[in-house]
Order: structure tokens, then C-alpha cells, then sequence
């Protein structure tokens, strides 16, 4: 739920947490942009941003009820066959 506090500052705050420092911004709703989403996405390692998205993918897939054995990459077979001439 958001809370809209007259003179509230657009401040960041990090705390230290069990899975790490966590950052959080709170501000006016009318002031609220993408650029603090931006700015942290950016700051984040490809690795950071795929095992982000992969948890996204996890919580989806638990949501539909579905094994989650069956999530995996697909795989098509084929091979490459030398054309004459």
C-alpha cells in the first residue's frame, strides 16, 4: 500500500539485510519515475539480473501450480546434413 506523507523527502535508504544491502526509496507519488529502478537494475552484474529474472520465472511457474521439474530450458535435436556439390 502506498502512503503519501505530506513533506516527504525523496530520499534512498539501505539497510543491511540476510540476503544483502537493500535499498528503498520513498517519495511522493507524484515525484515517483523509474530512474531509482533504473539506476539499480544498472548497477546490478548480468549474473545479479538473470538469477533475478530466473526467481521471477520460479515464482510464475509456482503461481500456475505446475512441477517444478518441468521447468527447464527446451531443447530441440537436429544436425546438419552436408550439402552436395
Amino acid at each position: 500500500m502506498a502512503v503519501n506523507h505530506p513533506g516527504m523527502q525523496n530520499t534512498i535508504t539501505t539497510v543491511q539485510t540476510r540476503r544483502g544491502p537493500m535499498s528503498y526509496r520513498m517519495t511522493r507519488l507524484e515525484d515517483a519515475d523509474d530512474s531509482f529502478d533504473l539506476a539499480f537494475w544498472q548497477a546490478q552484474s548480468a549474473e545479479a539480473r538473470f538469477a533475478a529474472a530466473w526467481e521471477m520465472v520460479e515464482a510464475a511457474w509456482e503461481m500456475k501450480n505446475r512441477p517444478a521439474h518441468e521447468l527447464r530450458l527446451q531443447r530441440t535435436l537436429g544436425r546438419f546434413v552436408p550439402m552436395p556439390g
